[in-house]
């Protein structure tokens, strides 16, 4: 689930399986699916179950900066983009030690 970036997605080829939040729905070509971004009930996965490739067009909202959960994996996703830059910041990892705000931070006090 993104908490920022909106996507959609357009069924162009094939035949797949859309997890959206607890539901699941059989998708084909023609169908248009939805994510907006918010709490676990729009966690989404598209999955192909057909003998064929599944052809899609995805469209986002691209925006600048967006964190993403992953529920299945208790992944989460940090990224920026540099508007006409080279490079951002992307990070993709588990919360399994987490620090401090202040941690390794120089004292304040100088």
């Amino acid at each position: 689930m993104h908490h920022v970036e909106e996507e959609m997605f357009v069924i162009l080829e094939g035949t797949g399986r859309y997890r959206f939040g607890t539901t699941i729905y059989d998708v084909e070509a023609g169908d248009v699916l939805g994510a907006p971004c918010g709490g676990p009930e729009y966690a989404h996965k598209l999955t192909n179950t057909g003998s064929t490739t599944l052809k899609y067009l995805a469209v986002s909202t691209k925006a600048d900066t967006d964190v993403c959960e992953y529920p299945d994996s208790g992944k989460f996703a940090v990224g920026t983009r540099s508007k006409g830059q080279v490079g951002g910041f992307r990070f993709i990892g588990r919360a399994v030690d987490p620090l401090d705000y202040w941690d390794g931070e120089p004292d304040s006090a100088l």
